[in-house]
């Protein structure tokens, strides 16, 4: 028995792992609990998908990895002039907060930013540095998709980053920004946690601008 496309050519490496994934999770579904890929009795199945896998892989039969294009200098700009990045109004203020700080915190995944809170264990802060005269923001990580907290992340240590006031185009500072956002935000909401669940309530209804 072979798997191929309509027109005869191979599928990728990954779509056959799909495939037998899927099927797993078919008889899941009809309440039979079947482990292809664990199982001793599928060990067949195993190395059969793991050699085939492997061989494609030698005649470069593999799904390319599809990659979100950056954003340029050019395009940011845009999204400043076009008013969806400012702080003229709660919504844009808040789409302002969780862009900068995933560009400058690398924070790109929905519960990084959820986990974010403020107070006792807050993970950003509003530092000062004395030798620059600049504030920045200083994040500390507590978790993140690849350091999730648990017994095999005690070796890793918490990615530390900071992001330094910008003097020369104040409209577009993080610091000064952030510093606006978690004034309102704060007084308002009355938590430590302010994750973007939340902040879209609350900046409709109690942000006065």
């Amino acid at each position: 028995m072979e798997v191929r496309k309509k027109n005869g050519d191979p599928y990728p490496r990954e779509t056959l792992f799909e495939i037998v994934t899927s099927l797993q999770t078919h008889f899941h579904m009809q309440d039979r609990l079947v482990y292809f890929l664990h199982e001793p009795q599928f060990q067949r199945i195993k190395n059969t998908l793991d050699n085939r896998m492997k061989e494609l892989s030698r005649e470069g039969v593999i799904r390319p990895r599809q990659q979100v294009e950056p954003i340029s200098e050019t395009e940011e700009e845009k999204l400043w002039t076009e008013g969806i990045l400012g702080n003229k109004n709660p919504e844009q203020l808040l789409h302002t907060i969780i862009y900068l700080l995933g560009v400058h915190f690398a924070l790109r995944a929905v519960q990084e930013h959820k986990n974010l809170k403020v107070g006792q264990y807050e993970q950003i802060k509003i530092m000062y540095d004395e030798k620059l005269k600049l504030k920045y923001l200083l994040y500390s990580e507590a978790s993140s998709k690849n350091n999730p907290g648990g017994l095999k992340s005690l070796h890793l240590k918490p990615k530390c980053v900071k992001a330094f006031q910008n003097v020369n185009n104040p409209d577009q500072c993080i610091v000064s920004l952030f510093e606006e956002y978690l004034n309102r935000i704060y007084i308002y909401a009355g938590s430590e946690c302010w994750e973007c669940r939340d902040l879209r309530a609350v900046s409709h209804t109690l942000l006065s601008f």
